[in-house]
């Protein structure tokens, strides 16, 4: 299956606007904690950016699954990207929407996903 480049682009251009759209980031959950169900970790973005849906209302396993059916990942792609091994000294708590585009960027232009683009947070970019 080929990557969808262009939902990879939207959730890239979704992410840098994140503070403009009032909306939260965190690898660690698909919504945040504030009770009104914002979009939250990278497949929540990638939701987002392609279809905004009522993240409340949406049970937490759709969420992976429909980001993967959007961006065209293989299962093994998805969970690299949505659950990740990363560098040394960072955490899923740690990491940054700035750095979450590095990833996604690399993805786009490289067709793989690997957060060794990203190292004790700063990107090798």
């Amino acid at each position: 299956m080929e990557h969808n480049k262009d939902a990879i682009q939207k959730t890239i251009d979704a992410l840098k606007k994140h503070d403009d759209l009032d909306l939260g980031f965190s690898i660690a959950s698909y919504k945040t904690d504030l009770g009104c169900g914002t979009v939250a970790c990278i497949a929540g973005w990638i939701v987002f950016a392609d279809s905004p849906i009522d993240f409340a209302m949406a049970h937490e396993t759709l969420i992976p699954t429909l980001a993967r059916e959007i961006t065209g990942l293989t299962a093994e792609e998805a969970a690299d990207l949505f659950l990740p091994s990363l560098p040394a000294g960072i955490t899923w708590g740690s990491v940054t929407p700035e750095q979450a585009i590095v990833v996604l960027e690399h993805l786009r232009d490289t067709g793989e996903v690997d957060w060794m683009v990203i190292e004790n947070g700063e990107c090798l970019k």
